[in-house]
Order: structure tokens, then sequence, then C-alpha cells
């Protein structure tokens, strides 16, 4: 791009440059002008595709739209198919972490479980490389602590050696202290024949693979065949395998009835990040979760952030049962389709529950997700927590840009059905400014209006906002959808559509965005939704105060106009000067004479009137 280049003359380039791209399927990366990658897509055919993002401005998603105001380069990849296209995108993305993408954090390699099955003696280990040498690769495992006990439960049950040693038949070495306690068939000491060994090696992969009531049946017919036989220690060793891995089975206690083989993919989204978790059933047990975080922004559609989550489980995992259970369709779900069938070999189902033991499953994944992101708010960290940490919690949680410093409260009270009343409260660091709370009071809205009441109290605002400062980060308006629709449209109508707004909903506590169909649910012990419930319920809490305050004048101006010579006029001198009926009862009759236009007559009158008037 030519310096001094301005948007008009650099759209028409970008125009240019699209419609010389060719049909074919393939991937495309956006950049701006430092020439780091914003974006990157795929298509069938790159020049309809990137055409597309410059038809009418109005036709595009406001995301869309700041993508293509900050590109400043077109760049392509051109593939044999869409099927490769849809993989070049996923490795792009892991590459470059382009902004305007669902990003992979979790990038790292992520260990496996390895069986050597071209040695003639096949051993299981840990590993972070997978190489096509004929093994076979269990995992990822992205809970190194899952693989762990997983490994912990073969070598109790599977009698295969942990060493490093170049194991061959004909060895004759002397044997370790695994050999001795019989946690280790002796390969090396020629103890074993290959073929028993690879027997063992047989049920590993089967058990591996969740199939551990196959291995089961097959270690109790192999020890009565082996008592038949009179083979008794052989059934001794057995038999004891075959306990030890009973215990393993019984500490599986999540059954499904129903359920064979599948997989359930769920998740929750917090703000940028999004925790996806997959659970594997396997004979009708969960055998396995796994878990991936991915960025995304607060807007991203759901199917969108789904269909990263498949790219990021399945990339790499070649167990893939016949059914997959999700709460929505992927977006390019028949790409997916295809393309785990081609990983298998045959064809691979995405079906959405709609009741039964599918929804279950699917509400456990969720739960999982829910439980790991709220993880990172337990133990220590927890116990040092402050309004500073729930300022910026309620930033992640929202996908705000930075930590909302000032945040401003709206709610609405309205007294016996008549006056209506908007609280506004605010927040600074996380703590109340009580000197910057305000009332307004509804003159315009209809009475029982509340989403016209919270328009007119949040566009009054929004207009004291544009001539004296003071903009808050946050507003938060108790309500839900339809209360943050009249907020926004408040906003814009200022010229502040830009202000972050959102709405908190009594009941299931949801958060509601504009523009957003599906309201986030954080956890209920989540630093951020504490704070914006505290913020939410200090707001009541001021409007009711606003009402009774409302209330007790009125019953103070009912009680005062039975005094002759008090008209409106004094009335509001009185109320102001002592701020209760009840403070005027208490007061001396020279202070009462003392205010402006009453005199010592008129405040005998009143005095003696309100010592016989009942308190009120």
């Amino acid at each position: 791009m030519s310096r001094g280049e301005s948007k008009a003359k650099r759209r028409e380039r970008l125009v240019r440059q699209a419609q010389g791209l060719p049909k074919s399927a393939g991937a495309y990366l956006f950049l701006d002008g430092g020439g780091r990658v914003i974006y990157v897509g795929k298509s069938k055919s790159l020049r309809s595709r990137v055409r597309s993002y410059f038809g009418n401005p109005a036709d595009l998603a406001p995301k869309v739209q700041r993508t293509v105001d900050s590109t400043h380069e077109i760049d392509f990849i051109v593939t044999p198919s869409e099927m490769e296209a849809l993989l070049l995108e996923y490795n792009l993305i892991k590459e470059h972490r382009p902004r305007y993408n669902v990003v992979y954090r979790d990038d790292k390699k992520y260990p496996y479980i390895q069986v050597t099955l071209p040695e003639t003696f096949p051993r299981v280990f840990p590993t972070r490389k997978m190489e096509s040498d004929g093994s076979r690769f269990f995992g990822p495992y992205t809970d190194v602590g899952a693989m762990r006990r997983t490994l912990q439960t073969l070598r109790t049950v599977f009698p295969l050696p942990t060493c490093k040693l170049n194991l061959v038949p004909g060895m004759s070495e002397r044997g370790c202290l695994d050999y001795f306690l019989g946690r280790c068939v002796g390969p090396c000491r020629g103890d074993v024949d290959p073929k028993e060994y690879r027997t063992i090696v047989n049920d590993v992969l089967r058990f591996l693979d969740g199939k551990k009531d196959d291995v089961v049946i097959t270690l109790e017919r192999d020890m009565v065949r082996a008592a038949r036989e009179m083979r008794y220690e052989d059934a001794a060793k057995l038999r004891d395998r075959l306990l030890s891995l009973k215990k393993t089975v019984a500490k599986q206690h999540v059954t499904l009835k129903g359920q064979s083989d599948v997989d359930a993919v769920g998740f929750v989204r917090l703000g940028r990040q999004a925790i996806g978790v997959l659970l594997s059933v396997r004979d009708g047990r969960v055998i396995g979760r796994d878990r991936i975080e991915i960025g995304c922004t607060p807007a991203e559609r759901e199917s969108e952030i789904l269909r990263g989550l498949f790219l990021g489980f399945y990339h790499l995992h070649d167990r893939v049962p016949r059914e997959i259970l999700v709460r929505t369709e992927p977006g390019d779900a028949p790409l997916l389709r295809e393309w785990l069938g081609d990983k298998v070999g045959r064809q691979v189902a995405l079906r959405i529950p709609r009741r039964g033991v599918g929804v279950r499953l699917l509400e456990m994944a969720e739960h999982n997700a829910q439980v790991a992101l709220a993880r990172p708010e337990t133990g220590l960290e927890a116990r040092s927590r402050g309004p500073k940490t729930a300022v910026a919690a309620v930033a992640k949680a929202l996908g705000l840009a930075k930590p909302p410093r000032r945040i401003e409260g709206f709610d609405i009270s309205t007294i016996q059905g008549t006056d209506t009343y908007a609280s506004m409260v605010v927040f600074e660091e996380g703590a109340p400014a009580k000197a910057e709370y305000r009332t307004f009071r509804i003159r315009e809205a209809p009475r029982r209006d509340d989403p016209r009441a919270i328009e007119e109290a949040v566009r009054r605002r929004a207009r004291r906002i544009r001539t004296a400062g003071g903009r808050p980060d946050l507003m938060l308006i108790d309500g839900g959808p339809t209360q943050l629709g009249a907020a926004s449209r408040a906003l814009a109508s200022e010229a502040l559509e830009d202000l972050p707004v959102v709405s908190l909903a009594k009941r299931e506590e949801l958060i509601f965005f504009p523009g957003r169909a599906e309201p986030l649910r954080l956890p209920p012990d989540a630093d951020a939704l504490k704070l914006l419930q505290r913020v939410r319920d200090e707001a009541h809490r001021f409007a009711l105060r606003a009402h009774r305050r409302r209330r007790g004048g009125r019953v103070a101006s009912s009680v005062l106009d039975e005094v002759p010579g008090i008209g409106p006029s004094r009335r509001r001198v009185l109320i102001h000067r002592f701020g209760s009926v009840e403070a005027i009862r208490k007061a001396t009759l020279s202070e009462i004479a003392e205010v402006p236009g009453i005199g010592r007559e008129l405040a005998l009158s009143l005095w003696t009137h309100l010592g016989g008037a009942e308190e009120s």
C-alpha cells in the first residue's frame, strides 16, 4: 500500500484484488497495514467469497465491517478441494492467531499415550511427539493428571515393562524390581513368549479404546482355560489382573443406558474465551474427557465456536464414533461430516438430541466446561481476590477492551402506580461511589412502562455525558433484552452507540448483549457475576430509597396542608429546612419561626397543630 492512500482508494484496490482471485477452493488471508494477518477464511470459490466482503457495507455484520475496514492487503492459498481448504484454514489460524478469528489458544503440544506396536515387545509410555512409525497413539490428553492416572491403572492391571531397554527375543537379563514384584512379565529375562506378550498388548489397546468389559470377559475365559489345563500359576496371575481390572471398571460409575459409542461436545463462553469439553462414551460408559480453550469475540455465533471446537478436538483424534451430539449444528456441518467420515472410513452423524440420555450427556459436557471455566477462581487465588480482580473478571467475561473502572447501574421504581423514578448508581474500581448516585423523575414515559422509562433515563444521562463528560466504561441495566434494547436506542440517539451496555435479568441471572441472541450464563460463584449482581442490587436499593423518600414527602405534604397559612411554597421551604414532618415536630417554636416566610404567629399555629398530629 502506498503511503497516504485514502480509505476509498484502498477499497478500490482491494476490490480489484478480489476480482482477480481464482475461482478455485482455498484459504484467504486479510492483512492489516503492518502486514499482520487479521483474518483467515476458506471457500470453495476464493473469488466469490472474497468479493462478498466488498459489497454494500450496510449488508455486513459489524464484526465483518470492522475486519474489512482494517484490511490493507489480501493473500490466498489455492487447494485441490474445499476439504483441504478447511484443514489449511485451521493450520493458518493456529500459526497466525488472527484478531478476528476464533483462535486456538492452547496450541502447546498435548501428551499422548503411545503403544509401540512395531516392536517385538511393545511398550506403553507418554509422549508429546506423534510419529508415523506404526505405533498407536491415544489422546491428546488436555489434562496431564488424567493421563498419568490412566498410565498408573495400566501398570496396575497389565504387567508390561516401564524400562527403556531394547527388548529383543533371547535376552537373559537379571530382571528389575518390577519383575520380582509381579508388575512385569519379564521379557528382558526371556520369561515370556512374544505371542503371549502380544495378547497382553491387545488387551491394553482394547482398554484404551474404552472396551473394558471385553477385556474382563477375555481374562475370565483365559483364567478358566488355564485352570482346566492345570496351569495354576498362570491362572493365579490372570485372576490377580482380573481383580485389579474389575476394581478399575467399578470406579466408572457414570453409565448411560441406550448409548453405546458416542461423543458429546459442549461449551460455555466467557467474553473473549470459550471452553469446550468433549465427553467420550464407549459401551455406555463415560470413559474420558478432553478440554480445549479457544478465543472468540462476544458477538461470535455459537455455530462458528462449535466449528472451531470440532477442528480442535478431532484434528489429531483418530477415535471418532459413529455419532456426535451437539447443542446446535456447527458451521460447515456437511463438510465436517465428510472430513470425519474420511478419517475413519465410515459415516459420522452429528445429532441434536431433544430429550433423554443425549440431553443429559450434553448437559454433563457443558457442566464440565463451566467447572473448567471457574477453576482459576478457586483455592489461594480466590482467597486473595478483591474489587480490582472482580473488575478485571467483568472485562474478561463481557469481552471489554479494558477493565470497566466506572460502572453505572440503572433501575426503575414506580410509586403506587403514579410517579416513576429511575435510579443511577456508580461503582468505581469495584466499589460504590455514593456521591455520584442520581435519581431521574420520569416525565415522558407512560406509567408502568419500564422500557420507556429506562430509555428516557439513559437518554438524559447520555446527553449529560456528551455535554459535561464523565463517560462510564460500562452501563448495566436491570432487566432483560427489552430493557437493554431501550437503553441501546437511547445511547444511539446521542451518538454513544459505542458505549458498552449490558443487562442483567433476575431469576436466572442471564446477561444480555445488544445485537446478540444468546445470553451469557456465568457460573454462580464467578467474580464477574457477583460484581454485576452487586451493582444491580444497589441500583434497586437506591430506587426503593427514592421511592420511600417521595412517599414520605407526600405524607408530609398531606399533614402540612391541614395547617392554615401553609401553602405549597412555605411547605417546600419547611421540608427543605427540616427534612421531614417528624423533624418539624421535634423542633422548637423559635427554630420554626426563624424559617423565612413563617414568622412567630404561623410557627405557633404549625407547632400546635403538629403537637396533636399522629406520627406518619
